[in-house]
């Protein structure tokens, strides 16, 4: 239930937005405090899995930008990705990729680029995983 929340609800705070109790049968929304309506049960359970995926993207470390480099190399992205980049007019976004060190899953440039490109985070986490393993 609180990676559910979490998920749907980003920066909830659990210890002034609601109340969940845990009787042995595992835990419970009991209170709500926040403006918009508690979530219900079926709710959270239509989420589950997203919930999941979003803990474990977490959890990916980030690659140095060699191994990042060769991981678009290895599923021919990487002329795509900077062919994007140089012709997207965002200079943060290409000074973040010309000056980066390392890439972070979660980096809100990736994210975007991942999105320019049409790509699923399914896509983008196993390009991660490509990199870490080269």
């Amino acid at each position: 239930m609180i990676n559910e929340l979490k998920y749907l609800l980003p920066g909830i705070d659990f210890e002034r937005d609601c109340v969940i109790n845990d009787a042995g049968h595992g835990p419970v929304l009991a209170e709500w405090f926040r403006p918009e309506p508690m979530p219900s049960q079926e709710e959270l359970d239509s989420v589950t899995q997203l919930a999941i995926e979003a803990e474990n993207r977490k959890a990916i470390q980030p690659v140095t930008r060699r191994k990042f480099k060769l991981g678009l190399l290895a599923i021919g992205l990487l002329d795509d990705v900077e062919a994007a980049i140089a012709a997207s007019g965002d200079r943060a976004l290409q000074i973040n990729y010309a000056e980066a060190l390392d890439f972070d899953r979660n980096n809100q440039f990736v994210l975007q680029m991942s999105q320019a490109l049409g790509k699923t985070d399914a896509e983008i986490d196993a390009l991660f995983q490509l990199a870490a393993s080269l």
